[in-house]
């Protein structure tokens, strides 16, 4: 068993805005050899872009403060590699909010939480990852956030072809339904192919890529015309 602490601090300064600090901590446990458990919370500081601050022309605006808290559990042995992690985050001092067009010009905070799973297996040069995750996002605890879904799931598969001359990948990823400015997003899958050959020239690597092999873009097009109806 072993019990390890981190302790971090950055530092920033712009010429728009004064000094701020952004700690870190993290408090890491190992109770067993394949086990390891891992506590961390952090603030971080997001300036104004260059356009949110009209090119110097706008007002200056705060920065916004990100504050999270996450909670891991990751287990290793051999081959296998699973990891669950919890976590919640607050972002306030939204810079939008001194934008009265902004979407969020009448909001104080965007709180989001969530769960993900993790799963990472290998043999004889094969390579299964997969991935869930489901979050909650929220403007000021009532109205949920906007381009943000519920769920994305994700799976890959990698086999070597020829050694590891050249390799194959396939990945398939999932978004689910969330809301924009023009109403319900609905669900998205996208599957891509990848061909990696290494050391194919000597000193470089070549890659291949099929992307979108479904054709979600049309299917998902089809069906927000069928949702505005």
């Amino acid at each position: 068993a072993g019990l390890r602490a981190t302790l971090g601090l950055r530092l920033d300064r712009r010429s728009f805005s004064p000094w701020t600090w952004s700690p870190r901590a993290a408090l890491v446990w190992e109770p067993a050899p394949d086990w390891a458990l891992k506590l961390s919370e952090g603030r971080a500081t997001r300036f104004a872009s260059t356009a949110e601050r009209g090119f110097g022309t706008a007002p200056d605006q705060p920065d916004e403060q990100v504050t999270t808290s996450e909670f891991v559990t990751e287990y290793k042995h051999d081959s296998l590699r699973l990891l669950g992690s919890v976590y919640r985050y607050r972002v306030g001092d939204l810079i939008g909010a001194a934008n009265a067009e902004s979407l969020l010009a009448t909001a104080s905070r965007i709180r989001g939480r969530g769960v993900e799973f993790e799963a990472e297996w290998q043999w004889q040069g094969w390579l299964l990852r997969g991935s869930q995750a489901w979050q909650h996002a929220d403007i000021d605890g009532a109205e949920p956030l906007q381009y943000s879904p519920r769920s994305v799931s994700k799976l890959q598969a990698s086999a070597p072809l020829a050694g590891e001359a050249l390799r194959a990948s396939l990945a398939w990823r999932r978004t689910g339904s969330f809301l924009n400015s023009e109403g319900k997003v609905p669900a998205r899958n996208l599957l891509d192919l990848t061909l990696v050959s290494r050391n194919a020239v000597a000193g470089l690597d070549l890659r291949a890529g099929w992307r979108n092999l479904l054709q979600e873009r049309e299917r998902l097009r089809h069906d927000l015309d069928l949702a505005r109806r």
